[in-house]
């Protein structure tokens, strides 16, 4: 099975490159021209991306076949870090970490981003970083610099806080990114500050999920305060999460009747900011920006635990984020 990666980075250039699960080997790596494109997002006809670039944050939107751009919009907060597509709304929406809000975008008919339509400001010290959906009308929304998961509402097209329904991480955490299981009872979090893994059981009060921390653990090996991404295994088992700035690498969790128990860590290059699973299972890739590579490890089914199968470099550019036509996020 190949697969077509789409590959974030700090530089110049996003790219698309395959990616083959069966023998771990990378294709050839297409460059598209775009500043600082962090965060990618696959739509049905179309891709986009944060530009991530000081004083100029913008988003720009692709033709998925050709890979042109249909152009860059200006409007999200500074340092935009992830986005979420509400197709039903026809609406891109951007986490704004420097920013401290959520700005919506509308979307044209052919995909392409059209004009920015609300920007929902949480505060001088929030950072947001991440928006994961919960349903049609709720979504998951984490505030690093307020140290809390918030949740957010669609009414109509609009965007709105449910105010008092935040849940406080603790002090110097720094929630960052976070993952649901597939019946979305359960929400896992990692924590960048803290370098805790949080998971939390998710009831519902009409429609709206209700968080409650059901255990905390200690992800990285050693503190560093800068836990990156988090993602769970496609058979629901295992849960990964990147650590960044010393000893820098990936905790390796096992999800059973009792909770969360730790199975592993393995060292990876350096910077491991963005993690990537593959659609079987079969394969996990980092990217290591900081050593300019992005690393593929072979999954062993039994236990969770990773093996370096290979590596591309990347000349100029950091890679930081992956994803293809699969992916949630």
């Amino acid at each position: 099975m190949i697969v077509k990666l789409f590959i974030g980075t700090y530089g110049s250039n996003l790219y698309i490159c395959p990616f083959n699960v069966e023998n771990f080997t990378f294709g050839e790596l297409h460059a598209v021209a775009t500043d600082n494109p962090s965060a990618i997002l696959l739509g049905e006809k179309t891709f986009y991306c944060v530009n991530e670039t000081d004083g100029n944050a913008a988003v720009t939107s692709f033709d998925l076949q050709t890979f042109n751009s249909y152009g860059r919009i200006s409007g999200p907060g500074e340092s935009p870090c992830s986005l979420f597509l509400d197709a039903n709304r026809n609406l891109l929406l951007t986490a704004d970490y420097g920013g401290g809000s959520v700005t919506a975008f509308s979307l044209l008919e052919n995909g392409a981003v059209g004009h920015k339509v609300q920007q929902l400001q949480f505060g001088e010290q929030s950072r947001m970083h991440q928006i994961i959906p919960f349903n049609d009308d709720y979504l998951f929304a984490s505030d690093l610099g307020c140290n809390c998961i918030r949740i957010l509402r669609f009414n109509g097209n609009s965007l709105v806080e449910v105010k008092g329904a935040e849940f406080f991480c603790g002090e110097g955490s720094g929630p960052r990114h976070m993952t649901l299981n597939s019946s979305k009872t359960k929400l896992y979090c990692i924590c960048e500050k803290s370098g805790e893994l949080l998971a939390f059981d998710v009831a519902l009060e009409c429609k709206k999920p209700v968080l409650s921390l059901c255990q905390r653990e200690m992800a990285e090996e050693v503190p560093a305060h800068g836990s990156g991404d988090i993602l769970i295994h496609p058979c629901g088992r295992f849960i990964y999460t990147s650590h960044r700035l010393v000893n820098d690498g990936i905790s390796i969790y096992e999800i059973t009747a009792e909770g969360l128990v730790k199975r592993g860590y393995t060292k990876t290059g350096i910077h491991p900011r963005g993690l990537w699973l593959s659609p079987d299972g079969s394969a996990l890739l980092a990217a290591c920006g900081n050593s300019n590579r992005i690393e593929a490890y072979r999954i062993d089914q039994n236990t969770g635990l990773l093996t370096l199968v290979s590596t591309i470099s990347f000349e100029n550019e950091r890679p930081v984020w992956i994803t293809d036509a699969s992916s949630k996020r």
